[in-house]
């Protein structure tokens, strides 16, 4: 899934440079939660591998699905706080059902990936 997290991370960089680049500042801020969940699992593969050499009862599989589900937490916390800026009500559900639902999505797919593995 190294492969997959790169290229969210490019595409999703993209749209925050685009962003800031029109002079939307806000907006790149707003997309930056969508970040969080593929970065955080490319800093979790590395991190599982250290953890495995001081902890070898603990799967580094675990570690790493521990950390998407934390990132996914805090980006639904970030999808909350910048949620509060927009002022239009249906605007504002679009925004946290979106960006929510596909980071909900992606760390289901990025949990049950890694997983996989251990049910085998």
């Amino acid at each position: 899934m190294v492969t997959e997290c790169v290229a969210i991370l490019a595409i999703s960089l993209c749209l925050v440079v685009v962003f800031i680049r029109a002079g939307h500042g806000d907006y790149a801020a707003s997309v930056t939660p969508i970040l969080a969940v593929p970065f955080v699992h490319l800093l979790a593969l590395p991190v599982s591998w250290w953890t495995d050499s001081l902890f070898p009862a603990l799967a580094p599989q675990s570690v790493v699905a521990f950390a998407d589900i934390a990132a996914v937490v805090v980006s639904c916390l970030m999808i909350m706080s910048f949620s509060g800026k927009i002022r239009n009500r249906k605007n504002k559900k679009l925004y946290v059902v979106m960006l929510g639902g596909y980071n909900i999505i992606l760390t289901c797919t990025f949990v049950h990936r890694t997983l996989a593995v251990l049910w085998k």
